[in-house]
């Protein structure tokens, strides 16, 4: 790394410019806070577009919400907030990836029933996202009417399969360690 160097600013008070001797190897645990820092100001335009927020690392999610009546206003809504971030991100040296862009419509079925499908598009860019019926939060797989079938259906077929596996070869490792493997790979799931 050479000839880079930082200043932080706040509002319109900016510090000295530093030159930089070290950097943060990626995946450290200093990396998400680090760019959270960079990053921390997007939340203002969520909040112009007045929409709620989840911001993890360089995790972004906006929330709107609203009766089915309202899903072209709602959809508008995102979109101009969408479009304010991909010129925010341009402006940070960063880029939205349309591509890893999920929307989800969270409702009970019949409310969706009275949903079009094309209505329901997000554009970001040039890219129509379309919906999808689940999407993955933090480990978490979180779907459309918030059932969680899909989730526990995955972590049962997970677990069932360790204690599957470990049933073949409990044997061989004697009761302590069966149950230590136990509580690593299935009970650790389940809490």
């Amino acid at each position: 790394m050479r000839d880079r160097s930082l200043a932080v600013r706040v509002n319109s008070n900016e510090s000295a410019s530093t030159v930089l001797k070290f950097e943060v190897p990626q995946g450290s645990v200093l990396g998400p806070k680090i760019f959270i820092d960079y990053a921390e100001n997007v939340s203002e335009i969520f909040s112009q577009h007045d929409l709620s927020q989840h911001l993890f690392a360089d995790d972004m999610q906006c929330l709107c919400c609203g009766k089915p009546g309202e899903v072209p206003y709602m959809v508008t809504r995102i979109e101009n907030c969408v479009a304010h971030v991909c010129t925010w991100c341009a402006a940070k040296r960063l880029q939205l990836n349309a591509d890893k862009t999920e929307v989800l419509w969270f409702g009970s079925a019949a409310n969706s029933r009275l949903l079009s499908a094309d209505e329901l598009n997000i554009r970001v860019g040039q890219t129509v996202v379309k919906p999808v019926t689940t999407v993955w939060n933090l480990g978490v797989l979180i779907d459309a009417e918030l059932s969680m079938r899909d989730h526990v259906s995955r972590l049962a077929q997970t677990c069932f399969l360790h204690v599957r596996r470990l049933r073949s070869v409990r044997r061989q490792l004697g009761q302590d360690v069966t149950e230590q493997l136990v509580c690593a790979l299935v009970l650790s799931r389940l809490d």
